[in-house]
């Protein structure tokens, strides 16, 4: 969230940055201490809706990523899911509806809205989740829809393809398969493949940033849906192999796909980006050969995180 004194980018460039979220893990705290001088902290759970309601609150633009990521953990608790993903953002929503001039809400949304489908994906493509968290992340986009239609919120949702690098938890699967990969190669680990192998696209993290920044900033983006990726997909096998090189340890176990991944597998994913590249002049910057580098001598250099 933040409020504007000047062209906002980051706490750095003039904006007044909060930052809402429960901090619990040592990456964390780590994170935040990095940049306790820049933004202001509340650390509190999604489903406080007081003091949600609290921060919303004359905000120029509400960045809404809080949410429990990992699909399988979705299906094996849909309750638990529900109250972080889908009434989580009603809590955002209502304060800003409430508002005299109300924030921009700008929400991480997930492509397992889509589904498995076997074309190119992109804001277009009708939604067909085969999951509980792509239910709930697709009732979410509804209530944005409604939100700016009835009352008067500017709403976007944000589909990004899966993201990966510096800060990011190396072992838990629902912060981003990549990161997981590469926490294992880093202690030279195997790296456990499902074959036959999907395919993925893979967003750095800074090409995320400036995808919501660009969104966040522009009202050509108000009620509209984007879906920032690279364009240029791989296999999950290949994106290991490439873990692997570049970390110059770790293995790769091919493995079958297990029963309740098969139950949810979404097949290959491709996305066509071109719509928030011709709307709002965003492109992509890193490769993830580049980002994979970035990423493990960030951790290197940080083995705090590790």
């Amino acid at each position: 969230m933040y409020r504007k004194q000047s062209r906002p980018r980051t706490g750095r460039d003039g904006a007044n940055v909060t930052i809402l979220d429960i901090v619990r893990s040592e990456e964390k705290l780590h994170s935040i201490r990095d940049n306790r001088n820049q933004v202001e902290v509340t650390d509190a759970d999604i489903r406080d809706s007081e003091t949600v309601a609290a921060a919303v609150t004359d905000q120029d633009v509400v960045y809404h990523l809080a949410s429990k990521t990992s699909r399988l953990g979705a299906n094996q608790n849909p309750r638990e899911n529900l109250e972080i993903n889908g009434t989580g953002p009603l809590n955002v929503l209502e304060p800003a509806a409430a508002c005299d001039d109300p924030p921009h809400v700008v929400y991480a949304s997930s492509p397992a809205v889509v589904g498995n489908v076997a074309e190119t994906i992109d804001e277009e493509t009708v939604p067909n989740p085969v999951d509980i968290y792509g239910i709930n992340k697709k009732a979410v986009e509804e209530y944005l829809k409604l939100y700016t239609r009835i009352k008067s919120v500017p709403t976007t949702a944000v589909r990004p393809a899966n993201l990966y690098g510096p800060h990011a938890p190396l072992y838990a699967t629902g912060y981003g398969i990549i990161n997981q990969f590469v926490g294992q190669a880093l202690h030279d680990e195997s790296l456990s493949v499902f074959e036959p192998s999907d395919t993925r696209e893979f967003l750095y993290i800074s090409d995320m940033v400036s995808a919501l920044l660009h969104i966040g900033q522009n009202e050509d983006a108000f009620g509209e849906c984007y879906a920032p990726g690279t364009g240029r997909p791989l296999t999950m096998k290949r994106a290991a192999k490439m873990v692997v090189h570049i970390a110059g340890s770790g293995s790769i176990e091919l493995v079958e796909w297990t029963e309740s991944w098969e139950e949810i597998r979404r097949g290959d994913v491709a996305t066509d980006p071109s719509k928030i590249e011709q709307q709002l002049g965003w492109s992509t910057d890193v490769a993830l050969e580049e980002g994979l580098e970035r990423t493990f001598e960030f951790f290197r250099k940080n083995d705090q995180y590790l």
